[in-house]
């Protein structure tokens, strides 16, 4: 939203009252359905979980919102803690931490916008109320300061009289205001650009018509929904969620529903000898009016003008301003038509269909040199092209890299180029996260964007912002795709426990199959540790599922709790069959391979240490099995000095992860060989990178497993008991979705941990988990699994 006067206008007096009463005799805040409101210099949408003021936008977790929204109900209302239990936690019982979590997490979000323009005041043993700074205005833009609006009448002053208010649309309750936004409006020149509200579109499938190819009408479609979201800069969705649920039958106005969109698209497309028409319709949400309707039609040599001519005509006939960026594609109408035949096949996923899409685009980028688009979805074909081995992988990816950079060249906001860099190794990681960034901004209706953006965080947390922010704008945009089905998981993993539950609720919410419901429900219980009740649902959600939920909703949820409950593993995950993914699932079935397994796959020395999935488990079992000597022996072979072990740690951007979870490894390794300089050395290294997850303030749940692995390592009882206390508020180790020896090895019998395993505050919390998992295990058992 640009810089400017925000309110909230076009409310009567009567619908505010009325508004007013239904917020207060509600007892349940449901932010699918709240309107979006102002409170002074915040805007927020909740049905997206956005704040934005003056300072910038912060995405918060559903329980804050919910509370944000309670204390915004009435001009200077207090609430009390049974209040906010009763409209927030639905009456639940809750503890004072939960509570006094929310509400700084909720200070915190406000004073990152805001300053101190809306704070939440603590009345003392009576509750809790919102404060508007009482010195709070509008500001003015620049441009009204500057010599074009000199002369021109003062601004009248702002009120001096303090106000505590919280109502639903600040506009309606604050005539005083209403003045100065009055007097503000005249005083912005006539030619200033006014700000760009956002405005959500799911964009439903289009209908090809008799003779016109499937695959043809799929890319016409992804293009028309890029060109509404650069002319019109609309967050618009043609997603996986829009599709199913057209094809199960809803109308236009439940989708929007749904998706929590304020319109929906609607189109078909026909292709004739000598035309080729696109009808589009645009559905209001709510009133399943009509906000556009028209036919356009071109030649087949000039088709290629269609979803710009579309898009124009839409951002036009929404009163919305159109977007700079409007020049004409440079490719000619019969490329124009391959390239589009090439996104669809893209959109499929199949092996066939990417390697077609890849011959149909170096054909047309050849022929169209200065087609940034084409050069983007040859980037994207690449990046997505299936491999037989690690060095076609390389060779396809660094490719990938120069044909995206290419694209970048010839249109510095080529969204499809930007993502691809944002996903590639050779990528420096401050340059992946820009990418990503930018291709999010450009657009924000892309839930492909903002999962490779959350990827990228996670992965280089300690440079990065909210992993948790970007996957709640997947849920958001496309709670049915496999992609959104990983985000709860990454919320408990940074402690928000609450919006993990909330972006599954989402999810459920959205279903319109069982099955998918059923999977949601089921990873709310796994959150829950009611791991029998997780079995159950998935196995009955199997019954109806699709090949896309069984490879990616239940396969490997289902694999990590049978590991966390000790049974057998019914069913690998397809990329099991991958040769890394073989390691994975041997070493994590405590199968350790003998030296001479080893080095007759080629894995001694350096070889050893580049495969992360020998480096991430086989540490723990040389240790169990007695074995340190060989690991040693691996180790020296590998690296000439200390130098060498840091340059590999280093070399792609993870030492933060790598060192802190296998260093202290090496060092029990070392001092069991009596190398004692060698041990202190991986200590020091350890507690090194720990620093910086500590000045970063992540908040992750794994470098408090990496501390405890280290507070081991050095026998420091009393902060390994500390550390181990914290544990439960990420739901570990339910919520885990990785079976490592930083994951789940305290709970087993990893030498690593011997010396605090019986420390009495870490006994406090694995003995209860432990009588859980048990009892769990039984009662699956008894279900016949």
């Amino acid at each position: 939203m640009a810089t400017g006067i925000i309110v909230t206008l076009g409310i009567t007096d009567e619908e505010f009252e009325n508004a007013i009463g239904e917020a207060a005799g509600a007892k349940r805040i449901d932010l699918a359905h709240a309107k979006a409101f102002s409170l002074g210099p915040v805007d927020i949408v909740p049905s997206l979980r956005t704040i934005k003021g003056p300072d910038g936008e912060r995405v918060i977790e559903p329980k804050v919102m919910q509370v944000l929204i309670a204390l915004g109900e009435k001009e200077g209302a207090i609430l009390s803690r049974d209040d906010l239990i009763e409209r927030c936690w639905e009456g639940r019982v809750v503890g004072e931490s939960s509570i006094n979590r929310v509400i700084s997490l909720l200070r915190s979000a406000l004073k990152s916008v805001c300053g101190e323009g809306l704070c939440v005041e603590n009345v003392p043993k009576v509750g809790y109320r919102l404060l508007l700074d009482p010195n709070w205005q509008p500001a003015l833009r620049e441009a009204d300061t500057g010599p074009e609006a000199q002369g021109a009448a003062p601004m009248p002053s702002a009120p001096t009289k303090e106000r505590r208010w919280g109502s639903i649309v600040l506009a309606a309750g604050l005539a005083a205001l209403l003045a100065i936004v009055a007097g503000a409006y005249a005083l912005w020149p006539s030619a200033a650009p006014q700000p760009v509200e956002r405005l959500k579109v799911a964009m439903l499938p289009l209908k090809a018509g008799d003779g016109v190819d499937p695959l043809y009408a799929r890319g016409l479609e992804a293009e028309l929904r890029t060109q509404l979201a650069r002319v019109g800069r609309m967050e618009v969705t043609s997603s996986e969620s829009a599709r199913i649920l057209f094809e199960k039958g809803l109308s236009a106005d439940e989708i929007c529903r749904k998706l929590g969109a304020d319109y929906a698209w609607i189109g078909s497309l026909n292709v004739e000898a000598d035309r080729v028409t696109l009808s589009a319709n645009l559905i209001r949400s709510g009133t399943k009016q009509s906000a556009f309707s028209e036919t356009l039609s071109s030649a087949p040599g000039a088709a290629q003008t269609l979803p710009l001519r579309t898009a124009r005509a839409i951002t036009t006939a929404l009163g919305r301003p159109v977007a700079n960026r409007l020049s004409e594609t440079p490719v000619a109408a019969s490329d124009f038509r391959l390239y589009l035949t090439a996104l669809g096949l893209i959109k499929t996923r199949g092996d066939a269909q990417r390697i077609a899409a890849l011959e149909i685009l170096e054909e047309v980028t050849q022929r169209n040199a200065q087609f940034a688009d084409g050069w983007a979805g040859l980037a994207k074909a690449l990046f997505l092209l299936p491999y037989t081995n690690a060095d076609e992988k390389m060779a396809n990816r660094r490719r990938a890299d120069e044909v995206a950079r290419k694209a970048l060249e010839l249109d510095p906001d080529t969204v499809d180029a930007l993502k691809i860099l944002g996903m590639l190794d050779s990528v420096p990681p401050d340059q992946r996260l820009a990418y990503l960034e930018r291709a999010t901004e450009l657009d924000p209706g892309d839930p492909e964007a903002w999962f490779w953006r959350s990827m990228t965080q996670e992965e280089f947390i300690l440079q990065a912002q909210d992993p948790v922010a970007s996957a709640a704008k997947v849920v958001a945009i496309d709670p049915l795709w496999a992609g959104s089905w990983l985000s709860s998981e990454l919320a408990a993993s940074f402690g928000k426990l609450d919006e993990a539950l909330g972006f599954e609720e989402s999810i459920a919410q959205a279903a319109v199959t069982p099955s998918t419901r059923l999977m949601a429900q089921a990873r709310k219980a796994q959150l829950e540790g009611d791991l029998s009740r997780f079995v159950a649902l998935m196995r009955q959600a199997q019954r109806t599922q699709t090949e896309t939920e069984r490879r990616f909703g239940s396969k490997m949820p289902l694999m990590m709790a049978q590991r966390l409950l000790d049974l057998p593993v019914t069913d690998q995950p397809d990329m099991a069959m991958e040769p890394k993914w073989k390691w994975h699932m041997r070493l994590a079935d405590g199968d350790l391979p003998s030296r001479s397994e080893l080095l007759s796959e080629g894995l001694g020395g350096a070889d050893f240490w580049e495969n992360s999935e020998l480096v991430e488990l086989a540490p723990a079992l040389f240790l169990r099995d007695g074995r340190e000597a060989e690991l040693i022996d691996l180790y020296d072979a590998a690296f000439a000095s200390r130098n060498d072990f840091l340059r590999l740690a280093r070399s792609d951007g993870q030492a933060h992860t790598l060192i802190p979870s296998v260093s202290p490894y090496l060092a029990l390794a070392f001092r069991r060989v009596g190398r004692e300089d060698d041990a202190n050395w991986h200590v020091a290294q350890a507690r090194e990178q720990l620093e910086r997850w500590k000045k970063a303030d992540t908040g992750a749940i794994f470098p408090v497993l990496y501390e405890l692995m280290l507070a081991s390592v050095e026998r420091d009882s009393g902060r390994a008991g500390a550390l181990a206390q914290r544990l439960p508020d990420y739901g570990w180790p339910y919520s885990m979705a990785h079976n490592t020896p930083a994951t789940t090895s305290l709970l087993r019998d990893d030498p690593l941990f011997e010396a605090i395993r019986d420390v009495p505050q870490v006994r406090a919390v694995l003995d209860p988990i432990r009588a859980n998992l048990a009892q769990e295990r039984e009662e699956v058992l008894a279900l016949g699994v």
